[in-house]
């Protein structure tokens, strides 16, 4: 990813904080747009977490993030499944076996998300 910069004073101003900061020309392109919320979680599970952000390079947040969006796209993806049983009849054994097949070769060559 190629950052595009706005001119940078030759030095730095005196503390003129009515200057905006110098941020690159795409900033907000590149930069995720984030909600802050405040969550309170028993101290056991805080640490669990805390480990498995630490372990895969990854924030506390972020690790948070990640876990919430997988346990969203599961639950699509249960609703798109009843939703098509609903119009075309419950799957049948061999078509369940198919897709639990195809789901373990998925899986089985999921590179592993590691951020350091």
């Amino acid at each position: 990813m190629t950052l595009s910069f706005a001119a940078v004073p030759a030095r730095a101003p005196a503390a003129d904080s009515s200057r905006p900061p110098v941020l690159p020309l795409d900033y907000l392109a590149v930069m995720a747009q984030r909600q802050k919320r405040s969550v309170s979680l028993p101290p056991g599970l805080a640490d669990a977490i805390e480990r498995a952000a630490r372990d895969s390079g990854i924030s506390f947040s972020a690790w948070l993030a990640e876990t919430a969006t997988q346990r969203l796209r599961l639950k699509a993806g249960r609703e798109a499944i009843a939703e098509w049983e609903h119009e075309h009849g419950r799957l049948t054994e061999a078509e369940l076996a198919d897709g639990r097949a195809r789901a373990r070769r998925l899986l089985a060559h999921a590179p592993v998300a590691r951020r350091t």
